[in-house]
């Protein structure tokens, strides 16, 4: 973008604008951002890692998954990702970054503008007149419409401009603005969206106890706290579902919006007894794991429960992602069958057990879920295929040996989150069962950077952290491993 350019002129020139942070919620700056954009007749992409769709239109993940060109990548995140999103800005060539006020930091500019070009300033010999870049911005509500599109859309006359600051660089013009579309029955819901968008961001979803209707929210920002329970299931179905039901409660007291419980949370013993715990989809402990979902408002990763299969004994290792509203989004029937000799014991899964044939991701809560089940924390190309469907979670419920897990827990859960730039999240059985086989526990969550942001004591518990989506897109956007490889020459 040339010198002579304002940010006036860089949004009359505006035909394609990327929406970073987009949110389908109207009480959000970003909703009513969009909604005017379009109604001025801009095309726009929102972007978020959940994917999906908003305003009848499909979310792309990243800024690396836009297609096509970008005239003004917008941002509703917070100060710290402006590096990130200027150096994704750059990448796809977008000729202007908009940032929220405040936001624009020396990093961001060193990124846009490359060395040796003339130094970064404010446009123009004179301080910009935020009232003219205001009034420039404003729609003529007496009819002259935006850049001749017609009549100036629904509440053009209430867009306001808080603060802007253009620095000329050489590659990307990166501005701080603050751009509302402000209808005036929502004023005070917008109004109070923002200071919550301005201040709440660094106390994590945990700084809120609920949304307005009363259940646990969801996210805040690129926030979500996630929660790990750990428990020692018996052969007494009764008595786990009610206990899992606690512990439930417990994460969801804390904050949590995403809960993952443990491997065969409803009942456990040896394979061949598999069959007496095995219930149809709708059966009661699934059923009871739809309910804490809807009652608590949280997205349920039901561990894993023995899946009837009509006609044979042996029974599906099911994992069951139910959304907040209790339905099931997604079930994974674990793949890899846990036939090993461990520590003077023979385990034969498959004894008792039918494997999948499937590798399943799915939307649930504002994040995209890979679901594994124990035994498959072994097998990174699973994991690994996860992550390529766009999964910025992997949930391992598990009931991993004393014995293996005591040397191989920890390491493998760390090396999947670190080759695969996502978080784990991993809850197991503890302690001794009713076959008198032991579980080692440690329930843990892990960052993508392989760093341990929560782990599980020896009992029973629930274990809480905060997933960082943004931070876990830096990492992947500086470390580009992922977009590295190189499956031309790979074999095997």
């Amino acid at each position: 973008m040339g010198p002579a350019s304002s940010p006036a002129d860089v949004m009359r020139a505006a035909r394609v604008v990327a929406v970073v942070g987009a949110s389908d919620d109207h009480a959000r700056p970003a909703r009513g951002v969009m909604e005017y954009l379009l109604a001025a007749g801009i095309r726009v992409v929102p972007v978020h890692p959940a994917g999906g769709e908003m305003l009848g239109l499909p979310v792309a993940r990243s800024l690396e998954e836009v297609a096509g060109p970008v005239d003004v990548v917008d941002v509703f995140r917070r100060s710290e990702t402006a590096p990130l999103h200027a150096r994704e800005a750059v990448a796809i060539g977008a000729r202007a970054l908009w940032l929220q006020p405040g936001c624009v930091s020396e990093e961001a500019r060193r990124i846009a503008h490359p060395p040796g070009g003339a130094p970064p300033g404010l446009h123009g010999d004179d301080p910009l007149d935020l009232r003219d870049l205001a009034a420039e911005l404003r729609l003529d509500a007496q009819g002259e419409g935006r850049r001749g599109h017609g009549a100036a859309p629904a509440g053009a006359e209430h867009v306001e401009v808080h603060e802007a600051l253009l620095v000329e660089v050489d590659q990307l013009d990166v501005a701080a603005v603050g751009v509302q579309c402000r209808a005036d029955p929502f004023q005070d819901v917008l109004d109070l969206a923002h200071e919550l968008g301005r201040h709440g961001a660094s106390q994590g979803v945990g700084g809120r106890d609920g949304r307005r209707d009363g259940t646990a929210e969801a996210a805040v920002g690129t926030l979500i706290r996630a929660a790990a329970v750990q428990m020692t299931t018996s052969d007494d179905t009764a008595r786990n579902v009610v206990r899992a039901g606690e512990l439930v409660r417990d994460a969801a007291a804390r904050g949590a919006a995403l809960v993952v419980l443990p491997e065969k949370w409803h009942f456990i013993h040896d394979a061949a007894r598999t069959h007496e715990g095995a219930e149809a989809l709708d059966g009661p402990s699934v059923r009871a794991a739809q309910g804490w979902a809807r009652e608590l408002g949280v997205t349920l990763v039901a561990g894993s429960v023995s899946e009837r299969v009509p006609g044979d004994r042996r029974a599906h290792n099911t994992s069951l992602l139910i959304r907040p509203d209790g339905a099931i989004a997604a079930a994974y029937r674990k793949i890899h069958l846990f036939d090993v000799e461990v520590g003077g014991t023979s385990y034969r899964e498959s004894d008792g057990a039918l494997p999948g044939s499937e590798v399943v991701a799915a939307d649930a809560g504002g994040v995209r879920l890979g679901l594994t089940v124990c035994y498959d924390l072994r097998f990174p190309e699973l994991f690994r295929a996860l992550a390529l469907d766009g999964a910025s979670v992997i949930t391992v419920p598990a009931a991993f040996t004393a014995t293996t897990g005591r040397d191989h827990w920890e390491p493998l859960l760390r090396a999947r989150a670190i080759e695969n730039q996502c978080f784990v999240v991993a809850a197991g059985q503890v302690g001794v069962h009713a076959n008198g086989t032991r579980s080692h526990g440690r329930s843990m969550i892990v960052d993508p950077w392989g760093i341990v942001l929560a782990q599980a004591p020896d009992e029973e518990c629930v274990v809480v952290a905060d997933l960082d989506l943004d931070r876990m897109a830096r990492i992947r956007a500086t470390l580009p491993a992922l977009r590295h490889r190189r499956p031309d020459v790979y074999r095997g």
